[in-house]
């Protein structure tokens, strides 16, 4: 389809193409997304196509051939010759859009699982620097992520217990947490969790605050 769009614009619009840049753009968007789906069967087929990449991989093919879709419709909605435009959707898409974007139900399953550890993500991150120091935010990264599934477990039982009405609503986090405890929706390790967990994503999404002549760090 590619080939196709670009000869029948060079030929149809000759030296004009290049003044023409939406088109010339989406014909670029079209090579890219090619090119990023390549680029992931690549990686799954040199690392011996795990099982465990095959979601990310059909997510990824997904949205490439979405968005290429998307380009090319453009191209075709805008082509300067109506008529040759037309011709050129029935040839590419004969039976209208075929490419659905991915699915949620796939999109929340994947980024489910890059919050737990496992070998796609060490594959990942293997070239990342995690430090081994406390007060290093890649080490703080770490530790939040490897915490996320059990907190995530325990704010679910809080956040019922807040649609139950035993928690009140208008409460911030830490007045949930001590009004779970006291409610004995969850003991006293499972606040220790909660409370080290929130100090961290404090720290996490803290940004530096500065003086107003810029001169000096605040925070």
């Amino acid at each position: 389809a590619l080939a196709l769009l670009a000869d029948t614009s060079l030929i149809v619009l000759g030296g004009s193409l290049k003044r023409r840049e939406r088109i010339s753009a989406r014909l670029g968007d079209v090579m890219s997304q090619l090119y990023l789906a390549s680029a992931v069967m690549k990686y799954y087929y040199d690392n011996n196509k795990p099982n465990t990449d095959v979601d990310y991989v059909i997510w990824t093919l997904q949205e490439c051939l979405y968005r290429i879709q998307i380009a090319i419709d453009e191209i075709l909605d805008n082509f300067p010759q109506r008529g040759i435009g037309c011709l050129l959707s029935c040839v590419i898409f004969p039976y209208g859009r075929a490419y659905p974007k991915p699915s949620d139900k796939l999109t929340k399953h994947i980024v489910s699982s890059m919050l737990a550890p496992s070998d796609f993500r060490n594959r990942l991150t293997q070239s990342c620097y995690i430090s081994d120091q406390e007060d290093e935010l890649s080490y703080r990264l770490e530790k939040a992520l490897l915490s996320v599934d059990r907190v995530d477990a325990i704010w679910k039982q809080i956040n019922k217990a807040v649609q139950m009405g035993v928690v009140p609503v208008h409460f911030d986090a830490a007045k949930r947490i001590r009004a779970a405890q006291e409610a004995k929706l969850i003991n006293a390790d499972e606040v220790k969790v909660l409370v080290e967990f929130e100090a961290l994503r404090s720290e996490i999404i803290k940004v530096n605050e500065f003086s107003f002549d810029l001169n000096e760090v605040i925070v």
